[in-house]
């Protein structure tokens, strides 16, 4: 009897910056309504290699008639709230 085996190699993507301007915004990396951007086009600037940016999507399906009731633009709340819960229909992506 003869055993094979195989080995696969993967090799992991260099961690750059996609801009050229990464460093001199480096500010931005934890601003919350920058995050992912900077996460995504930026990693090495903000020290996020091998983190996958949080996706685009809403955790409340009411998000929709909230947004029509002005919870977007309403400053009674936070920018984390708005983005915990409604992320994409609140422009935060």
């Amino acid at each position: 009897m003869t055993t094979t085996t195989t080995t696969t190699t993967t090799t992991a993507a260099p961690c750059v910056d996609q801009l050229s301007d990464c460093p001199k915004n480096v500010a931005q990396c934890n601003v919350d309504s920058y995050r992912v951007f900077m996460t995504k086009n930026c990693p090495k600037t903000c020290d996020r290699c091998g983190v996958t940016p949080t996706p685009c999507v809403d955790a409340n399906n009411l998000c929709t008639q909230w947004a029509a009731q002005g919870f977007c633009q309403n400053s009674f709340y936070t920018t984390a709230q708005k983005q915990a819960n409604c992320r994409a229909t609140c422009g935060y992506c």
